[in-house]
């Protein structure tokens, strides 16, 4: 649930009020940001001063008729898929010319089947990291997001890749890698290193989760947290190698500047004596 809590303006008693500044506090409040509550939580709705006395009545209210899905566990989407018989270079441009996206249906040894999707679906998709897709349309199936080509400035999508799934079957995914907490090494001095941003997991396509996420909240200096010592999901295992380093708490290198240099002795010069004339 959305909230935004109205204000009211009190101008000093006798006189009165500057319609050009009203205007530009209204414009203002226009943009004031608004709060999304979780459930269960309270928040006093105040809203702040802005240029003149704004104030704000009203006791703390409590939100408790909204729900907040886990992000950390995936959902299917599903998308309306439209079969293409035209195919090539020129056909998929002028598919894309039209608000669609070109993909391909592959797997399971079935016959592949050329598609075509909204693009502004699609979009939304790969935004939201929603990989398990529940196709309707022209195609009754289920499959995953497997691969997504972008354009040059990696703005607009131009082909993607569906692999058929079964909901119990295990897949292949690689994911982003989340951090959560904070490292005592820090504090301890040392340096935190972010290494790993995705790692490969096999795991059944109804459970596969948005992201994986790593508690660094008990990694101290020195210490690091390894492909194989991430807790996975239900019926998961990893792929990436397992001594394959996600993050670590470094010790601080020293800087050139705070070595110790020996000072560079001058070399000795050594004048050679003329040779005495004969006669001397």
């Amino acid at each position: 649930m959305w909230i935004k809590r109205p204000v009211r303006c009190q101008f000093p008693k006798g006189e009165k009020p500057n319609l050009g500044l009203l205007l530009k506090v209204l414009a203002v409040l226009r943009y004031l940001p608004t709060f999304k509550m979780a459930p269960g939580s309270t928040l006093p709705l105040e809203a702040p001063c802005v240029a003149m006395d704004v104030a704000s009545e009203g006791p703390e209210r409590t939100i408790s008729d909204t729900t907040v899905q886990d992000q950390s566990v995936m959902s299917s989407e599903t998308i309306k898929v439209v079969k293409r018989t035209e195919v090539g270079s020129n056909a998929r441009k002028r598919l894309r010319a039209t608000g669609q996206v070109p993909a391909i249906l592959y797997g399971h040894g079935e016959e592949n089947i050329n598609l075509s999707v909204r693009a502004d679906a699609i979009q939304n998709v790969v935004k939201h990291g929603t990989k398990l897709l529940s196709l309707t349309g022209d195609i009754s199936d289920t499959a995953i997001l497997r691969e997504v080509q972008w354009d040059a400035f990696s703005v607009d999508i131009l082909h993607v890749d569906l692999y058929r799934v079964s909901v119990g079957e295990a897949v292949e995914v690689t994911l982003p890698v989340h951090l959560r907490g904070e490292a005592p090494g820090v504090s301890e001095g040392g340096q935190l290193g972010f290494i790993t941003h995705e790692l490969t997991i096999n795991c059944p396509a109804a459970n596969i989760p948005e992201f994986i996420e790593v508690d660094i909240s008990k990694l101290h200096l020195g210490q690091a947290i390894h492909a194989n010592e991430v807790k996975l999901p239900e019926g998961a295992s990893m792929v990436t190698v397992g001594g394959q380093v996600v993050v670590q708490v470094a010790r601080p290198s020293h800087s050139a500047d705070e070595t110790e240099l020996t000072p560079a002795t001058e070399p000795e010069l050594i004048r050679k004596e003329k040779p005495k004339a004969e006669d001397e």
